[in-house]
């Protein structure tokens, strides 16, 4: 289970896309993409604009003037993958490290931009948990991949007896379980084996004296629907009202999950007991009655809403383009004629990131964090957090808390690393957070509470907010600095602790301040790309170093600190040599700490 879903880290730096480029760019750019005789490919510092579609238009056109040639010969498909390849790179050394990172550390504080918490042991046990969740009575029911339903009541398991049985080669196994509170159903997605393959499968029953009674079938293919093959399977749930929605990956067959006559690469839409609503987007159009979007790579998280009810779905890509998509009706959403990934032997899925009539990811994460499941949290335990979606990282290792506005994700914080992979997270009716986590150890493998931890009241309470003024502030003293020393234009970056922009300054002079013409260049510039959430997660794991080296190429980034023991955010310089871009940084930050009042 889960073997390759680690691919996409292992596989950084090397097939098809490596030996392309040694074979091309090596001998300028260095055989790490490090810099030679040409520049770094790593550092984020760009002549000709560092979004993908820039770098993929100098790859392929050259840049008049320079060393660097049109490379002409190669394919779109080629030039993708080079692309992909120079986005993964940056992040290699530490994906890597993460994969070894297979140890919870219970009593560990992780400290984030709102809250506090750490991690307190629900039920720990050998094998691969898969997903949980909760009766009404506040026990617990956890799968296991092997086929075990367990239900754990303070902290003790039982297994359940009776379930159905589940083909667990591969990617295979007893998958996701949910709960409909208000009926005492349990709904349940394994894999399932027949004579002419394998498929996903959905039923509902009931739980009484330890046994899986009332089975009813709510969605079980015949065999001739079924695939050869073990791999991506999905699959998870969602409740929405009177419906059911739920995931099922393309089964390692990519183009069908286009074709909605075929049940692989979609999402479902089914009614609580299995009927089809009416309204579903391929009901009357020729397609598969229950699908509900299609063009899926393997869905891996779902859930909806609590307050709009609009579901949100995670899938793994293939090595890059993971993604988080906000699910809609009839839509289509890529996979596999767009992605931001490729291959795990190096080579393209595709030559587009996006194409006409095809849904953008609202997050996407190249390289590959091999998204797990989905939670959104309104709970009152971390007040802070209500609103947001969090997405477990099985393959870095991570659990991210996403912030959105509308369908847009504006903000991606790491709350937590280093303690395994992260299958699953449910929002809990007690109002804690609860992860499962996969580990190679047996004594770390389980379900765990997040749990707050009251921090120092006089911290929390001479903790200042990187208001617009100080960002302005700060941004004015960069400039003025560069007048005052003659220095070269920068451009000048600001966020908050949640990594959204809040300022902006090209000191060439063609956009500054927090306008839309402003935004857009700052954000389209990928040297500026969520400093402050890779601020934080760099000072987490050096408490109390200031510089940040290698900062996305961002030579002059840094954390801006306040003596609260956390940045407030972020501010990036760059565009002049590294020592100027660093001190023009440094500048900014003391005028918001004189400004505060701070040493």
């Amino acid at each position: 289970m889960g073997a390759s879903s680690a691919y996409a880290q292992f596989n950084i730096g090397t097939g098809g896309a490596m030996t392309l480029y040694r074979e091309n760019c090596a001998s300028c750019h260095g055989a790490n993409l490090e810099g030679g005789s040409a520049g770094s490919l790593v550092d984020g510092d760009w002549k000709n604009g560092g979004t993908d579609d820039a770098i993929a238009a100098t790859i392929r056109e050259g840049l008049p003037g320079t060393a660097m040639p049109a490379w002409k010969a190669l394919t779109p498909e080629q030039i993708r993958a080079l692309v992909i390849l120079i986005r993964e790179q940056p992040e290699s050394s530490r994906l890597k490290a993460q994969e070894k990172a297979n140890t919870v550390e219970p009593g560990r504080v992780f400290e984030t931009q709102r809250h506090a918490f750490k991690l307190e042991p629900v039920i720990e046990m050998p094998g691969v948990l898969w997903a949980a969740d909760f009766l009404p009575d506040g026990s617990m029911l956890t799968t296991q991949a092997i086929g075990t339903l367990w239900h754990v009541v303070d902290g003790k398991p039982t297994a359940i007896a009776g379930t159905p049985a589940v083909f667990t080669e591969g990617q295979g196994g007893l998958l996701d379980v949910k709960v409909h509170a208000a009926t005492g159903w349990v709904y349940l997605t394994f894999a399932e084996k027949s004579e002419r393959g394998a498929m996903t499968a959905v039923v509902r029953g009931k739980i009484r004296d330890g046994r899986w009674v009332a089975q009813q079938d709510i969605f079980r293919l015949p065999p001739q629907q079924h695939l050869d093959g073990s791999a991506h399977f999905g699959s998870r749930l969602a409740i929405v009202g009177d419906y059911l929605f739920f995931g099922v990956g393309d089964r390692g067959k990519q183009d069908m999950a286009q074709d909605p006559v075929r049940p692989n690469g979609k999402i479902h839409r089914l009614h609580l007991d299995g009927r089809i609503p009416k309204d579903n987007a391929f009901r009357n159009r020729g397609g598969m009655a229950s699908v509900w979007s299609l063009g899926h790579r393997n869905p891996q998280g779902l859930d909806a809403h609590p307050v709009t009810g609009e579901v949100w779905e995670s899938e793994h890509g293939p090595r890059g383009g993971d993604e988080v998509n906000h699910i809609q009706r009839g839509r289509n959403y890529g996979w596999p004629r767009a992605t931001y990934g490729m291959n795990y032997d190096g080579t393209a899925v595709s030559a587009h990131t996006s194409l006409p009539g095809m849904e953008e990811p609202a997050r996407y994460w190249t390289p590959s964090i091999s998204p797990g499941g989905i939670s959104f949290y309104m709970g009152d335990r971390f007040p802070q957090w209500k609103g947001n979606l969090f997405v477990g990282g099985q393959g870095a290792r991570e659990l991210h808390r996403l912030t959105l506005e509308g369908s847009k994700v504006v903000a991606d914080e790491i709350v937590m690393s280093g303690q395994g992979r992260v299958r699953d997270v449910v929002a809990g009716a007690d109002g804690n957070l609860y992860v499962v986590l996969n580990n190679p150890e047996a004594a770390a493998s389980g379900v765990y509470r997040l749990v707050p931890v009251a921090e120092d009241p006089m911290k929390l309470k001479t903790r200042p907010v990187l208001t617009m003024a100080l960002a302005q502030r700060m941004a004015m003293a960069c400039v003025q600095y560069q007048r005052d020393t003659n220095g070269p234009p920068v451009d000048i970056a600001i966020y908050d602790d949640g990594a959204k922009l809040m300022h902006f300054v090209s000191m060439d002079g063609t956009s500054s301040g927090t306008g839309p013409t402003a935004m857009a260049k700052a954000e389209s510039s990928a040297r500026f790309r969520y400093p402050s959430a890779e601020i934080g997660r760099w000072v987490q794991g050096n408490p109390g170093v200031g510089h940040v080296p290698g900062l996305l190429g961002v030579r002059g980034g840094l954390p801006i600190f306040t003596g609260s023991g956390k940045p407030l955010g972020g501010i990036g310089v760059s565009g002049a040599p590294s020592e100027v871009d660093e001190k023009c940084a440094q500048v900014g930050i003391e005028a918001v700490r004189a400004e505060l009042g701070l040493e």
